[in-house]
This record gives structure tokens, C-alpha cells and sequence, in this order.
């Protein structure tokens, strides 16, 4: 997914979902980018009071002038959305850093910008090398206290990018 958004409107796969679920989506390698200094994330620009379930991103976001959209978080751009705000999110994860304000989150995991940037209902995977190694899911279940993260690492089988919070398939 290669997005370049040059007109002020939030920027993402999807710019802007309220009251929406988005499930099931996986993007992996973005590169997404708004030169208008707007909310911009790689599944959403904007997500409002929606429901985010098994979803997974990677890849990089870009705001041209970050510093004129600064958010409640002090950022704009995040791996799930630019923003999401009063959204429910459930197994998502993402190689990046996630804006939230007022949202609610279960078993989800982020590679964060700081060591103190915890979130309620998250782990912190410290680098996103962790992530297609294997070693996020392992530290999500030992932070859970239970198995709910699993990863096919195989090398003669096809491997999962990332943890999924199934084992089927």
C-alpha cells in the first residue's frame, strides 16, 4: 500500500470511519504519506467510535508538518490511525506507534517511540525486528499470563508475519 495524500483530509486505506468496524485487514510494508499536515495512520487517518478487530500493519507514515495537527497525544500519525478516538480495538498490532485518545484497547501490541509511552490493554514490543521473529508473541503471552498469541516461525512452512491471536491456520 503506497499512499501520498497532498489536500488536507485524513490519510490511511480508509481516511476517515465513523461508527465502522474494520476486521480482518492485514498491511504489511506501507508507506503512507500526507504533505498537508493532516491525521494520517496506515488502516486509518481518522478512526471515531468504531471497532478495530484483528488487524495488523507495518511500514512507515510521513506528515510533511507534523506540528500543526498535533493531537491530546502530541502526535498525529500512528501505525492504526492518525487518530482514533473513542475506537475499540481487539488483536491489533502494528510495527509503529499508536494515537489513541479515549479508546479502548484488548490484547493489542505497538512498537512504542518512548519506554513510558504504556498504554492500557497493550504491550510494548521494545524493536519491530520482534515482531516476525517470534519473540513479540512470546513476550505478549508472558504479559497476559496466558497463550492467546501465536506465530508460525517455521522455516519450511510459510511463516506469519506477524503474532495472530489464533492458532488456526
Amino acid at each position: 500500500l503506497t499512499i501520498k495524500c497532498d489536500t488536507p483530509i485524513e490519510t490511511g486505506f480508509v481516511s476517515r470511519a465513523q461508527g465502522s468496524t474494520l476486521k480482518n485487514i492485514t498491511i504489511v510494508n506501507a508507506d503512507v504519506k500526507n504533505t498537508a499536515s493532516t491525521r494520517t495512520g496506515i488502516l486509518g487517518g481518522e478512526l471515531y467510535m468504531s471497532t478495530v478487530e484483528n488487524c495488523f500493519t507495518t511500514g512507515t507514515v510521513t506528515i510533511t508538518d507534523e506540528a500543526k495537527v498535533l493531537g491530546p497525544s502530541g502526535k498525529q500519525r500512528g501505525g492504526i490511525a492518525g487518530e482514533a478516538a473513542s475506537t475499540t480495538l481487539k488483536n491489533c498490532g502494528t510495527s509503529l506507534d499508536v494515537v489513541c485518545d479515549n479508546s479502548a484497547f484488548e490484547n493489542c501490541f505497538y512498537v512504542a517511540e518512548t519506554d513510558n509511552d504504556n498504554k492500557n490493554g497493550t504491550t510494548n514490543i521494545p524493536s519491530a525486528d520482534m515482531i516476525t521473529s517470534g519473540e513479540a508473541a512470546y513476550i505478549m503471552n508472558e504479559a497476559l499470563g496466558s497463550t492467546v498469541w501465536y506465530q508460525n516461525i517455521d522455516a519450511t512452512e510459510t511463516a506469519d508475519l506477524a503474532p495472530v491471536a489464533s492458532n488456526a491456520g
